[in-house]
């Protein structure tokens, strides 16, 4: 399917916004974290891990960097004090990461500051906008991975 011209800008104009908003976000957080000059990168490994701990190798596999790599960024929220790391009790071999209580304390702070700048712009939209959106940006994203899929098996 080739599209034409409108229909290619329109996408292009929602994934500059994405982009936008994703950057925007991200210098929020950051702000909450300054202090401890923590990267984009722990940041979202900070955010998947307060909703669930996972194993290395899981979370490795989710934020798309080896699980080598991780590591080496795991190690360094463990001694800012965001990241606790152990054993797993039913598989010694495997790695689980979970946040500290410093990582709960920050989070709240960037909850603050996200429900401040909702407040401010006095635009709060309605939590079925927000489950609308997440399924949509979900269906780009299948359609993505799938891409990916077929062009690196080919």
């Amino acid at each position: 399917m080739v599209l034409d011209e409108n229909k290619m800008d329109l996408r292009i104009s929602v994934m500059k916004q994405l982009f936008v908003l994703h950057k925007k976000f991200m210098n929020t957080v950051l702000t909450v974290f300054a202090d401890d000059e923590i990267s984009r990168t722990e940041i979202m490994i900070l955010m998947l891990l307060k909703k669930k701990e996972y194993r290395v190798t899981s979370l490795a596999k989710e934020i798309g960097i080896p699980a080598s790599t991780l590591t080496g960024v795991i190690d360094r929220l463990i001694n800012k004090g965001y990241v606790e790391r152990y054993r797993s009790t039913e598989d010694r071999r495997a790695v689980i990461v979970g946040v500290g209580t410093r990582t709960k304390e920050k989070i709240e702070q960037v909850n603050e500051k996200i429900q401040s700048l909702a407040a401010a712009t006095g635009h709060d939209l309605p939590d079925v906008w927000w489950e609308d959106l997440k399924q949509k940006l979900n269906e780009v994203e299948k359609i993505i991975k799938m891409l990916d899929e077929e062009s690196t098996s080919i």
